[in-house]
Order: structure tokens, then C-alpha cells, then sequence
């Protein structure tokens, strides 16, 4: 199963939506910034406020649909490239495959909210701001990317039985972090 999930990661490092999902990742954090410097905030609470607001709006809205354009990258890459016949052959099942590119979904989606993190806290300190309790925070960050990959799980489900292209998928991923995002 290490093996398939690193094979996973080995053809999405030819792909180069990874460096915009990183550059996404530290884009959101500096308008947020800007937002909770102009609320007149203290410095003893502007760190909790950031990362709080990238908890409730920036992470809710941007893994989900970032796991499911991810989704459908993997699941769709050896359809698209037409090795899925070549995969028949090799002694690996159908449930190992699917589940090695969700492992790799879960973890880039942990990934994605660490990095967040990591930009907010350096917007933070950019502005001179004092940023208390960074490993819980960091930790927590972490989990959440967990939790909403998790969450991500039904449309990653419904990529998978459409079997379309692409651009459904992505649509369909996009749509589904919306109305989540509206709904929590």
C-alpha cells in the first residue's frame, strides 16, 4: 500500500497543479490579514482571530474543492492517459489502487491547511504581531485538513461513479465545497 501511494505521489509530481494548490494555499491568508488589522484588533488576540477566521472561511471553501480537482486528477489519470488496461495486469486490486490515491487525498489536504497556516502566520508576523500557542495551533491545523478531506469524501465518491472528464469533476467539486460552505 506505501508503494502505491508513493507511485500516486510520483505521477502527480509530473503535474504541475501542485504549485497552485501551494500558491493558493499562501493567497488566502494576507487578505485575511489585512480584514483583522482593520478591525482595530489588540496583538495579544490577533493571532487567535486569523487563524480562526482561516479555520471557519478560508480552509472550509478552499479543501474541498481542492481535493476534489485532486480526486479527479488521480482518478482519472490513467483513464486519460489510457494505462488502465496496463494496470489490469499488475496483481494490484481495485480497492488498493482507490485506496492509495484517498490516502494521498487525505494527506495533501493536511498539507494544503498547514501550509495555509504557516502563511497566515507569517502574514501575522509581517505585521508585527505577537502569535501565541504555534504547535497547537499548527497541530490543529492538521486535523482540520483531515477532517474536511474526510468531508470531501462524497464528492470524491461521486467523481468516481460519474466517470466523466475532467471539468465535470472539477465543477462538480467546486459546487459541492460552495454548498458546504454554505451550509456549515
Amino acid at each position: 500500500m506505501v508503494k502505491l501511494v508513493f507511485c500516486e505521489f510520483k505521477k502527480l509530481k509530473r503535474k504541475h497543479f501542485l504549485l497552485l494548490v501551494a500558491f493558493t494555499a499562501c493567497l488566502f491568508p494576507f487578505p485575511v490579514t489585512f480584514l483583522v488589522m482593520r478591525s482595530g484588533t489588540t496583538d495579544e488576540v490577533f493571532g487567535t482571530i486569523l487563524f480562526m477566521l482561516m479555520a471557519w472561511i478560508g480552509v472550509p471553501l478552499m479543501v474541498p474543492a481542492t481535493a476534489g480537482i485532486i480526486a479527479s486528477m488521480l482518478f482519472n489519470m490513467e483513464r486519460d492517459n489510457g494505462t488502465l488496461k496496463n494496470l489490469y495486469a499488475v496483481p494490484i486490486t481495485w480497492r488498493q489502487l482507490a485506496g492509495a490515491k484517498i490516502v494521498v487525498i487525505f494527506f495533501l489536504s493536511a498539507i494544503f491547511t498547514v501550509v495555509t497556516f504557516w502563511a497566515a502566520l507569517i502574514a501575522a508576523i509581517l505585521t508585527g504581531s505577537t502569535v501565541t500557542g504555534i504547535a497547537i495551533k499548527l497541530c490543529a491545523s492538521f486535523w482540520v485538513g483531515i477532517f474536511y478531506a474526510s468531508i470531501t469524501l462524497p464528492a470524491v465518491f461521486l467523481v468516481i461513479w460519474c466517470n466523466r472528464n475532467t471539468v465535470f469533476s472539477t465543477l462538480l467539486s467546486i459546487v459541492y465545497a460552495v454548498i458546504q460552505e454554505v451550509l456549515i
